[in-house]
C-alpha cells in the first residue's frame, strides 16, 4: 500500500493514511498490515461484530503510544457505518458503531492504529438478553499447560450440561469458553449460571483454579472470570488483533488443538494468521448456528 490513498471497499470509498507508519516496532508490522489484515478477515470477523455496540482500544501511535477505550461513535465517522444506542444502566444512551460491511472494518483500523474490538455478549434488539456465556480463563501469571488442561476440564462439565462450548486464544494469557445460547434469559440469570459453573470447575480442579476476584487471594491459581457476563460488558472479539508484543490476535481454535500442549494463547499473530487460515476449514463454523438452551440450576 501506498502512504496515503483512497481505496474503493464494497460500496465505498475511504480514506486510508499514513500507511507506512511502524505500531508494532519489533515485528516491524506498519499501519498500512493493520488495515490490510482488517480487510483481509472481515468476512470471518463480520458475523461476531453485526448489530452490536461495539467498544474500540485504539493506539494511534502503536504499541510503544498510549492506548484509550473509545465507545462513543465519533461525529467524523461516515454515514454508511452504522449507529446502534445503548442504553446505559445508570440511565441516558449512548450512540456506539457496529460492523457491518469490510469497508466498516477498513475505517476504523485507519482510524485507530492498532485496533482491538471488544463485543458485548448481546445484540441490540434485545441487549438484556445475552446470546452468548463467556468463560476467561485467566492466569495468575504467564502462560502455563496447566490453563489448557483447566481448559478441557471445563469443556467437560458444559458437556454434562448439554451445553456445546467453543475455544478461542485471547492472544494474551489464556484461554475463552464461548458458549452460544438461545436467548431465553436475561444477564442476571445468565451470570448466576455461569458462577455454578465456575465453582463446579473450581471444585474440580481445586489446585489449579480459583473464583477469588481479588489477585492477592487468588494465590497463583488461574482465575476461572465470568465478569464479562453481565450488560454492558464486552468481550474481545474473535479475529481482533491485541495490542501486544508479536501481536497477536484473538483467534478460533478446535477444540483438538487443545490436545495438545503445543498450544499458546498468543501462537497466533497478523504475521501466521493467513497461513492457518488457508489451511484450516473455519473451527467456530457452527457457533452462529448454535443455540444452547441454558437450564438453570440455582
Amino acid at each position: 500500500m501506498s502512504k496515503s490513498q483512497t481505496v474503493k471497499v464494497g460500496n465505498h470509498e475511504v480514506e486510508i493514511s499514513s500507511l507506512d507508519k511502524v505500531l508494532f516496532p519489533d515485528e516491524g508490522v506498519t499501519k498500512g498490515d493493520v488495515i490490510e489484515y482488517y480487510s483481509d478477515i472481515a468476512e470471518l470477523a463480520l458475523p461476531y461484530l453485526e448489530d452490536r455496540a461495539l467498544t474500540f482500544k485504539r493506539y494511534p501511535d502503536g504499541l510503544k503510544g498510549e492506548g484509550f477505550y473509545q465507545k462513543h461513535a465519533p461525529d467524523y465517522a461516515p454515514d454508511w457505518i452504522k449507529r446502534v444506542d445503548f442504553d446505559k444502566r445508570e440511565g441516558g444512551s449512548m450512540t456506539q458503531l457496529s460492523a457491518h460491511a469490510e469497508g466498516d472494518l477498513v475505517w476504523m483500523a485507519n482510524n485507530a492504529g492498532i485496533l482491538v474490538i471488544h463485543a458485548p455478549l448481546a445484540r441490540t434488539d434485545k441487549p438484556d438478553h445475552p446470546d452468548v456465556m463467556v468463560f476467561d480463563l485467566d492466569p495468575s501469571e504467564d502462560y502455563s499447560d496447566t490453563v489448557r488442561k483447566v481448559a478441557l476440564e471445563l469443556k467437560g462439565i458444559l458437556e454434562d450440561r448439554d451445553l456445546k462450548s467453543f475455544v478461542k486464544t485471547t492472544g494474551s494469557r489464556g484461554f475463552h469458553i464461548c458458549v452460544p445460547l438461545r436467548r431465553d434469559h436475561d444477564f442476571q440469570e445468565m451470570r448466576d449460571e455461569s458462577r455454578r459453573i465456575a465453582k463446579e470447575l473450581e471444585e474440580h480442579c481445586p489446585d489449579a483454579t480459583t473464583t477469588q476476584h481479588r489477585k492477592k487471594k487468588r494465590g497463583g491459581k488461574i482465575f476461572i472470570d465470568t465478569y464479562r457476563n453481565a450488560y454492558g460488558q464486552t468481550r474481545v472479539a474473535p479475529y481482533s488483533l491485541r495490542a501486544r508484543d508479536g501481536a497477536p490476535i484473538a483467534c478460533p481454535l478446535d477444540w483438538d488443538e487443545l490436545k495438545s500442549s503445543d498450544i499458546h494463547p498468543q501462537q497466533y499473530t497478523i504475521k501466521n494468521i493467513r497461513q492457518r487460515l488457508g489451511q484450516k476449514t473455519d473451527p467456530w463454523a457452527d457457533f452462529l448456528k448454535t443455540h444452547n438452551r441454558l437450564k438453570l440450576t440455582g
